[in-house]
């Protein structure tokens, strides 16, 4: 199998030749492996983010799950943006103000040399007086650029599937939008629940109008949730705000025959078990381990492994910072262990860090490999509609 259609076929549940390994590579290590300051990427996309993953794909030789893809959706209301960039030897800031029918609204980007972007100011100051602006952001979709899409996939190839995130609403979203994050988020659901409520339908009509858009694109795949689903709001929020999206978004691409999986770093054992009794969602991930989750992997592949595949728990820190290539390889094998029979993608619990060693991911590529076990044996549910056509053409 090519590494495309090894990790599609066990995202699927569907078997291979033998297991996937996915460490999640999301931002830091393939900013780093292009040796230059982490602002070039981010601010000037040279590469795009989305480029760097795939070349750290590629420098690993794993099977690749990248959540960058994108179709730029731009939506009805007419939005302009201005930037400006301070230039320091050691980080630059990045200053954007929107320009929306009701107002401006601005935020701040502040990007180490060597380190991800961060939020010191976040758009909404005032929910009540920013509301206004803040409704234009997520407007009707009025148009997208499927070709941007499909040059991503090209340069993806039979590396791995080019994944589109779409998010249900949440405070594991609004947290971004809002100056004060999490506690202004709480103060603006209690405080002004009629318009918080319109915010969430709002964000969810949008994210419904891309997902439509993306399944008639034929996009590799869908991934929602959000990182701190559970972490960032009690679980009977989620299941108010987040479950009802959710179970739309994996139903349509159940119907579609595209995979769908969550991924939400954190606690995550509650959102399992809902995705496992209550949606269609096909796989989930990184799945941590106490104190950052609380999973039990093999609780949990005793449990769900037959309805979903599961991906993740190696410690980011104790095994894949600091550990050696023989305690990756160690603890990788007890994974692949667990694994036997079930559902199961070898990768780590949430993103590699920076400074993760090269050769302790590449030992997890070597424990995959010398595994004799096959990963993902058929589970008795028929496959996705159009899986068979997609197999003899892997590049649609």
């Amino acid at each position: 199998m090519t590494p495309r259609e090894r990790i599609l076929c066990a995202i699927r549940g569907l078997p291979t030749d033998r297991i996937a390994v996915a460490p999640d590579l999301y931002a830091m290590i393939p900013c780093r492996l292009t040796g230059k300051p982490y602002w070039d990427i981010y601010f000037n996309e040279s590469p795009p983010l989305w480029q760097a993953f795939v070349d750290a794909a590629n420098h690993f030789d794993i099977d690749a799950l990248s959540y960058h893809g994108t179709l730029r959706f731009v939506g009805t209301s007419r939005l302009s943006s201005h930037q400006a960039i301070e230039r320091h030897e050691d980080h630059w800031i990045q200053h954007v103000r929107i320009k929306t029918p009701d107002g401006d609204l601005t935020q701040t980007l502040f990007c180490p040399r060597e380190d991800v972007a961060s939020y010191p100011e976040h758009l909404v100051k005032d929910f009540v007086r920013d509301f206004k602006k803040l409704r234009h952001l997520f407007s009707d979709v009025s148009s997208h650029d499927r070709e941007y899409y499909e040059a991503q996939r090209r340069y993806m190839g039979d590396r791995g599937l080019t994944g589109m995130f779409l998010m249900p609403p949440g405070f594991q979203i609004f947290h971004f939008y809002f100056q004060g994050s999490l506690e202004a988020v709480t103060y603006a659901r209690e405080d002004e629940p009629d318009l918080f409520e319109e915010l969430v339908h709002l964000y969810a009509r949008r994210s419904l109008q891309e997902l439509e858009i993306a399944l008639d694109c034929r996009v590799d795949c869908i991934i929602t949730g959000g990182s701190g689903s559970i972490t960032l709001q009690s679980p009977e929020i989620w299941r108010e705000l987040s479950l009802p999206t959710i179970r739309t978004i994996a139903d349509r691409c159940r119907q579609a025959g595209i995979p769908c999986g969550i991924h939400s770093c954190g606690l995550e054992r509650f959102l399992v078990e809902m995705c496992a009794a209550e949606t269609a969602i096909d796989f989930v991930n990184p799945l941590e381990i106490p104190p950052m989750g609380d999973c039990d992997m093999q609780d949990l592949l005793d449990r769900f492994g037959d309805r979903l595949t599961l991906m993740g728990n190696l410690h980011t820190i104790d095994v894949m910072l600091n550990g050696t290539e023989e305690d990756v390889r160690a603890r990788s094998e007890d994974l692949l262990r667990m694994a036997r029979g079930k559902r199961f993608v070898l990768s780590t619990g949430d993103q590699c860090p920076r400074d993760t060693p090269d050769a302790n991911i590449r030992a997890m590529v070597e424990a995959a490999r010398r595994s004799a076990l096959s990963s993902m044996p058929s589970t008795g549910r028929p496959p996705s509609p159009g899986f068979g056509q997609e197999r003899k053409n892997m590049s649609i």
